[in-house]
């Protein structure tokens, strides 16, 4: 099974590494088959000392990884406080990255539903890193139908490989059982659905774009 493991200290911002120290050092124990996954919380709009934080932070996981001989995958969340993602500017920050010297061999992006976002993307992909693995798609808690909605756009582009989606799988489901409005067999008969639901709209997606993935 393909793996990502978060390297990023969860709910920090700005963005921390949850071991100290040297970075190679830390992933010496991490088994290559393990994908190194951060989450990037980067805004063009963010003040010039965070924005030289997080490219500073990345880089060195960049380096890190060439070192080690781990696949890396970056996720970028512009999405803050609840608003909506700045959908507009992640293919500029991509360049951005790419400008740096930083080449992740994954990306995990924002679902966007317009073809130009996705097109954008698969752009900047050409021009910087033809050795790129692909990209991910996020599901940021949205709702099974606007994920969906992502997909049907997704995955027709050559670059986008699957989603990584969390919370739409389980949160109303860990919520329902925690308030103990459900049982053990009905929350994981819940989160059974969404996620078979998800991959048959993905493998749906793909097949109206004759994709085979």
């Amino acid at each position: 099974a393909w793996v990502g493991r978060p390297i990023e200290s969860s709910g920090k911002f700005p963005l921390e590494f949850e071991a100290e120290g040297e970075i190679t050092a830390h992933l010496a124990d991490w088994p290559l088959t393990q994908t190194v996954k951060v989450l990037c919380p980067y805004r063009l709009s963010d003040s010039d000392d965070i924005r030289h934080h997080h490219e500073s932070m990345i880089i060195r996981l960049d380096r890190a990884c060439r070192n080690t001989g781990h696949e890396w995958l970056m996720e970028i969340i512009t999405a803050r406080n609840g608003g909506d993602p700045e959908f507009d500017s992640i293919s500029a920050i991509m360049q951005r990255f790419y400008e740096l010297g930083v080449k992740p061999d994954w990306w995990k992006l924002e679902p966007g539903k317009e073809d130009s976002y996705w097109t954008n993307i698969a752009r900047v992909i050409d021009n910087n890193d033809l050795h790129c693995q692909g990209v991910i798609v996020l599901g940021l808690d949205g709702t099974a139908d606007s994920i969906s909605e992502s997909f049907k756009i997704a995955a027709s582009q050559p670059w986008v490989r699957g989603f990584a989606i969390g919370r739409t799988l389980f949160s109303q489901a860990a919520k329902d059982w925690l308030a103990r409005k459900i049982d053990d067999a009905v929350a994981v008969g819940n989160m059974r659905q969404n996620y078979r639901r998800l991959i048959n709209e993905w493998d749906a997606a793909c097949a109206s774009s004759k994709r085979n993935i």
